[in-house]
């Protein structure tokens, strides 16, 4: 079976921030939901939180980042601190509040038991560290991110125009950049100059 692809049954996802997106068809329209649980196409800019779609990662309990440096993991073996330049992943969890602001676009990110796994994909093999401990990502002073948070942080990560990119909002309101010496800081203030993860 073969499906034609038109330009009049695309559309674009474009992210409005909160952990929410909107849909433009390609000649300039909005989807929008309506009441009765179906989907109608609007002509104007919409601005109503009604208008916006949430997203949910229901399919990634757990993830690894990548940024053109390398691989988000731990600064070194006795330190907490992540950097962006390593050649391992490092896997971490995914965690939706329970107090409602996941439709806010919220996550908690959280290492796993320190370990290393393996995973067989002919022919080769792929090795991946787990995270620490079971303790959070939050901010440092410097702005720095750690993974040593006994209470969890308010991240969130909005999708980019790219294919399988995000930006992570850190919980000061900054976005995560990504340096090639490693350094990653909560000091982006537009989403546009953040750094764009893989994931």
């Amino acid at each position: 079976m073969h499906f034609l692809q038109s330009i009049e049954t695309s559309f674009q996802i474009q992210s409005v921030g909160h952990g929410r997106i909107k849909f433009q068809t390609s000649n300039e329209k909005f989807l929008v939901p309506h009441a009765t649980g179906h989907l109608r196409v609007v002509n104007e800019q919409i601005s109503s939180n009604d208008a916006y779609f949430s997203i949910k990662f229901i399919n990634r309990p757990f993830c690894i980042f990548k940024c053109d440096f390398g691989h988000i993991g731990y600064r070194n073996k006795q330190s907490r601190i992540l950097e962006c330049n390593k050649a391992l992943s490092t896997l971490f969890s995914l965690e939706e509040p329970h107090d409602g602001t996941h439709s806010e676009g919220i996550i908690y990110l959280k290492g796993l038991e320190n370990s290393t796994i393996s995973i067989k994909i002919i022919p080769v093999f792929l090795f991946f560290t787990l995270g620490s401990d079971g303790v959070y990502w939050e901010i440092l002073n410097d702005l720095s991110i750690c993974v040593n948070g006994c209470e969890p942080s308010k991240f969130a990560l909005e999708l980019c125009p790219s294919h399988s990119r995000v930006v992570i909002k850190a919980p000061n309101g900054m976005y995560l950049r990504a340096e090639q010496n490693g350094s990653i800081q909560a000091t982006c203030q537009n989403s546009r100059q953040a750094t764009q993860w893989e994931f």
